[in-house]
């Protein structure tokens, strides 16, 4: 099978995935108890009935589901998400979206990009040091550090870092004293690059520090651990073993032979982390008083916001789709037997 008939398929594979995925969410979001507008009755009067009644009609919650979900279908293909009815009512839905998936773009990519460099040489050094005391020592922080959750630690490092000059620094993504760069591309730190405001490129940094070691501690583990099991079965092919008899040298063997073939099955656990990465995330963002994606959208399933819960839900969908598709490429380039199977 060609490369380009694998992609296609992949893709529609990923199509057909999606829209799967926001059938079962739109209807399960709407079979939550409650709408946002309830909360509008705080005495059973009269006047107050009539206005909830008034506001599920314009907002079509009395409507049947199915002409709901066409309603729907229509806002994504024309991306008109609406407008909140409770986190921020009247907010264009996108307008609360963008920012705080921007936000979380920022710690993910800085949480990937520090767990695959550490992860790659903790993984490495357990799988080719298999009798050295500093296999065990790998093995043992990476089990600890594996077994804590994210929000866990995260109130460790707050209750320790209470009395010191360190706890200003935890909350937010930036100091009170600090404006926001001129908008670019959105990006915070990008945009502080671009217009040369080093201050607060360096003060948006420190605040995003501690999100991205606490994400990063349980991505370094689960990197790691893949790659020491890949290794330890790679380093023991015979393709190996011919490279050494060869006369290869051992560190050119594990970059060049062995730690690319290794890579597959990291990507695979990556890419499937993903949504619990964005979970913990969320659960972090509380913790340090982030306005992330993560935090935006417990919001609006705590208050019952359909059009954001619903939204949120779906961009998420979306984006854990296409990264398993983009990882279904990179396996295909790294390693052709993929597309011929």
């Amino acid at each position: 099978m060609s490369l380009i008939r694998y992609i296609f398929r992949r893709f529609l594979s990923a199509l057909l995935t999606l829209l799967l995925v926001i059938i079962i969410t739109f209807f399960i979001s709407r079979s939550l108890p409650g709408n946002p507008f309830i909360l509008m009755i705080t005495r059973p009067t009269l006047s107050q009935i009539n206005r909830y009644e008034e506001a599920v009609e314009i907002h079509g919650l009395n409507e049947n589901l199915g002409i709901q979900f066409l309603h729907y279908l229509k806002s994504i293909f024309t991306n008109n998400w609406g407008t909140s009815w409770s986190v921020a009512p009247g907010r264009n839905v996108w307008s609360l979206i963008e920012p705080s998936l921007l936000i979380d773009f920022e710690i993910i990519t800085l949480t990937i990009i520090l767990s695959y460099f550490v992860g790659k040489k903790l993984g490495t050094v357990a799988a080719t040091k298999l009798d050295s005391k500093q296999n065990w020592f790998f093995r043992i922080i990476i089990c600890i550090f594996g077994s804590i959750p994210g929000f866990v630690f995260a109130f460790f490092v707050i209750m320790f870092s209470i009395g010191t000059p360190i706890v200003h620094n935890l909350f937010g993504i930036k100091s009170l004293f600090f404006g926001d760069p001129p908008t670019i591309t959105g990006l915070r730190l990008v945009d502080c690059l671009i217009s040369g405001n080093f201050s607060l490129l360096y003060d948006t940094l420190k605040h995003y520090t501690f999100p991205v070691l606490i994400l990063s501690f349980q991505s370094i583990t689960l990197i790691s651990r893949h790659i020491r099991a890949s290794l330890i079965e790679v380093l023991d092919q015979d393709y190996i073993r011919t490279a050494r008899a060869k006369g290869c040298t051992e560190d050119d063997i594990i970059k060049n032979h062995a730690l690319r073939i290794s890579m597959i099955p990291t990507i695979t656990a990556v890419a499937a982390s993903l949504p619990n990465m964005i979970v913990t995330l969320a659960l972090v963002e509380k913790v340090y008083i982030i306005r992330g994606f993560g935090n935006l959208l417990i919001m609006s399933i705590l208050y019952v916001d359909y059009n954001v819960t619903i939204a949120s839900m779906t961009i998420l969908i979306i984006i854990v789709v296409s990264v398993n598709f983009i990882a279904d490429i990179i396996y295909a380039s790294i390693d052709p037997r993929i597309r011929y199977e």
